[in-house]
């Protein structure tokens, strides 16, 4: 009876696992992709409970193993940022937080030249009015009722680039090394709570913006999962340098800034300065090669704090 309820528990942990590498068929295999890390962990405590190496041999074991592997590839992969970096402040604010002072400070601190925000409330949004001294260009974009998104920049907007959706507020600059498009997202948690579909949508968006991106956002959804991998994939972008457990009340590396492929990058944690998220500061390598003069826009509708 014991030996069967060992095997039974067994594969049921092994089963979630699995589940977790299931995304590009399953909406559902993100929500599992969420939970990999604590699933291996517990699913090796279990099998060393029992006799298993002289059941079957190590082979189990080392497949759990494997399975961490995207987790701790995520976590150590190289960072560089480049001689002369570009910088991008990455930042759910929480749209019930009632005090900026603290976050005004590290923005002003950090200097960034680009900063994409999410949460943003009629209440929180004089944030970009304090800023705007140090930042003057910005895109803001009502949302629901958690907030819209906006991005603000040090550089001049291209005319007519301000763009607006649903979870998304861009807006063309021009950076030092040929225009570029500052991106802000905010993606829905995921699955069962639809953010396959919006997330499908918002690719659609980007995908429309003719040139360099940059995209920073509260994804809800971890590095190693298929919602971030087509991201970029649909993008043509990559995860800018190592994860980081941006939403310590599960340690979970949720945010993330995405900037245009062969650009190096390195990431550094911000204080949480009365949000549930911590910033994300990001540097990422200039390179004007990588830049298109000639890029475009889809539909705007642009509204300035």
């Amino acid at each position: 009876m014991i030996r069967v309820l060992y095997w039974c528990v067994a594969a049921v942990l092994l089963g979630v696992l699995a589940l977790g590498f299931t995304g590009a068929w399953l909406e559902a295999g993100d929500s599992f992709a969420v939970i990999r890390a604590p699933v291996v962990l517990v699913t090796l405590a279990w099998l060393a409970l029992g006799r298993w190496a002289r059941w079957v041999g190590a082979l189990p074991i080392l497949a759990v193993l494997a399975a961490m592997g995207p987790v701790g590839w995520a976590s150590i992969r190289p960072e560089l940022p480049g001689a002369t970096p570009l910088s991008v402040y990455q930042k759910n604010m929480l749209y019930r937080i009632d005090d900026l002072a603290e976050l005004e400070a590290d923005i002003r601190a950090q200097a960034p030249d680009m900063v994409t925000l999410q949460e943003v409330t009629p209440g929180n949004r004089a944030l970009l009015g304090a800023i705007i001294d140090i930042l003057p260009h910005q895109q803001y974009c009502s949302g629901s009722r958690v907030g819209g998104v906006a991005v603000a920049s040090r550089w001049p907007v291209v005319t007519g680039s301000g763009t607006c959706a649903k979870g998304l507020a861009a807006m063309q600059v021009q950076a030092p090394d040929g225009p570029l498009w500052v991106t802000s997202v905010h993606l829905h948690w995921p699955w069962p709570y639809g953010q396959r579909g919006q997330a499908a949508r918002i690719m659609s968006d980007i995908r429309a913006l003719e040139g360099p991106r940059v995209i920073g956002g509260d994804f809800n959804m971890v590095p190693w999962s298929y919602t971030m991998r087509e991201f970029q994939r649909q993008t043509d972008t990559k995860r800018a340098g190592r994860s980081r457990p941006t939403f310590p009340e599960f340690g979970l590396p949720i945010d993330h800034v995405l900037v245009p492929k062969g650009r190096g990058a390195a990431t550094e944690l911000r204080p949480l300065a009365g949000s549930d998220h911590r910033g994300l500061l990001v540097r990422f390598a200039s390179d004007a090669a990588a830049a298109t003069p000639d890029s475009k826009r889809i539909s705007h509708q642009s509204s300035r704090p």
